[in-house]
């Protein structure tokens, strides 16, 4: 070989039209090769978005039924004997169902994993059995303390509830969903078919209902013991079901924060209104619902937003996606002020036309809420939960003293309405704590 030819070879950085050929080629068939999964990634989010969807309208279903079968009355005892054993349900998994799957998702064994969830949904559902029923021996006003009999029969249901979330939290983990929405969608069905029989044979019956609740978790968690591929509940597990409870703690703080805040409403009319008031108010609960259907959609893309550290947020950015939920907001509060008026006798039958003016209220409160749901998944995308839990516990007060100041309504009136001043509230500061974020970011990045 020449000198030349030894100079010139090591400067020829252009690679041969047939070695880009190759790359081009390499690149395409590895993309190709990663359709299946990601064919496979959607069909699972489409299906378990679909899945979420259908429980969605199970629960409708069995509020509709049940508030025709017990009446406004009935509908408010049924609400007063559930509350707490509601409130525990998930505050009392601490965190568990997110540390669960955390670790599910990792390297370890998923039979152990089962196992150590198992043994947490026991802890978690035995103590919160008791807590439910001390919070029902201190927590009732007087004039409904005949409930406590129904009270702590509800509560009963806590140890297999728990067991179940718990057990799901691994298949979420690991990704497994179709056991996992089957599993949630048995569980929100039978009750629904249970309450149907009832409603048909026209069995008024409230110790009934009490206890078809408590069998439909333990039915509910059986179903999920007999489709699990691990029915071995003793033998060795990992990690530890005390390391599950700590390294849950964080979450469970923000579960705490937020259940209390959207309970706090319910408390306030068990203990100022009467029973058939109750029973209008837990009725028009699911119907406002409708106004944070969107904003939970939009809190995944607010999450992960904030999470990408290569593309930060603008101010501006902020201003158009906040005009969008508004936009989203006043189409679908406006779509349920017209169809209310004539839909609630519908659905609920005469018995249930008080429902109509709670309901208006209720739907502006979860009009707030919508943005103050989309706020908080972008402070959990940066990190800041602790500023969401803050404007909670902050809300929850101001909530509290509006009852107080409100003019003298009728107490169910009086709490919707503080509720809407405590919704209010939070998504004004939670929106404001956004865009102190953003900004305190944008300077840093300059």
């Amino acid at each position: 070989m020449s000198e030349a030819s030894k100079l010139t070879l090591p400067k020829t950085s252009e690679k041969p039209p047939e070695t880009d050929a190759s790359h081009a080629s390499q690149r395409l068939t590895a993309r190709l090769g990663k359709l299946p999964e990601l064919a496979k990634n959607h069909s699972q989010v489409i299906v378990t978005v679909a899945v979420s969807l259908s429980i969605f309208g199970l629960m409708a279903i069995h509020s509709i039924l049940l508030s025709r079968l017990l009446g406004p009355a009935g509908r408010g005892e049924y609400g007063t004997a559930m509350f707490f054993v509601q409130t525990m349900t998930y505050i009392g998994l601490l965190g568990t169902h997110y540390s669960i799957a955390k670790f599910a998702s990792g390297k370890h064994c998923p039979q152990q994993m089962q196992r150590s969830a198992f043994r947490v949904g026991v802890l978690t559902g035995i103590g919160c059995c008791f807590i439910s029923i001390l919070l029902s021996l201190i927590g009732l006003p007087a004039d409904k303390q005949y409930l406590l009999p129904m009270c702590l029969i509800c509560s009963l249901l806590l140890p297999a509830e728990h067991l179940r979330l718990t057990a799901q939290a691994v298949d979420h983990g690991r990704g497994n969903f179709g056991r996992y929405n089957l599993s949630r969608l048995f569980a929100a069905a039978v009750f629904p078919i249970l309450v149907t029989i009832l409603y048909v044979a026209q069995h008024n019956n409230l110790r009934l209902v009490c206890w078809l609740t408590v069998i439909v978790a333990i039915v509910s968690y059986g179903f999920y013991f007999l489709i699990s591929d691990n029915r071995r509940v003793f033998g060795k597990s990992e990690p530890s079901a005390r390391k599950l409870i700590y390294a849950g703690l964080p979450d469970g703080g923000l579960v705490l924060a937020n259940d209390l805040f959207d309970r706090l409403a319910i408390l306030l009319v068990i203990w100022v209104s009467s029973l058939s008031d109750q029973g209008l108010y837990l009725t028009a609960i699911p119907i406002a619902n409708l106004l944070v259907v969107a904003p939970f959609a939009f809190e995944l893309f607010a999450f992960r937003a904030a999470a990408d550290e290569d593309k930060r947020l603008t101010v501006a950015e902020l201003v158009k996606a906040s005009l969008l939920i508004i936009f989203v907001q006043i189409i679908v509060l406006a779509a349920i002020q017209v169809i209310l008026q004539p839909l609630v006798p519908i659905l609920f039958g005469a018995k249930f036309m008080g429902v109509t003016p709670v309901a208006r209220i209720l739907i502006l409160a979860f009009f707030f809420s919508g943005f103050s749901i989309v706020a908080e998944g972008h402070l959990r995308g940066s990190g800041l939960a602790k500023l969401a839990i803050m404007a909670r516990f902050l809300s929850a007060l101001v909530m509290c003293l509006s009852v107080f100041l409100m003019p003298p309504w009728e107490p169910m009136y009086r709490v919707a309405a503080a509720t809407v001043v405590g919704h209010a509230f939070n998504s004004v500061l939670a929106t404001w704590l956004v865009y102190r974020n953003i900004s305190l970011n944008r300077k840093e990045a300059l």
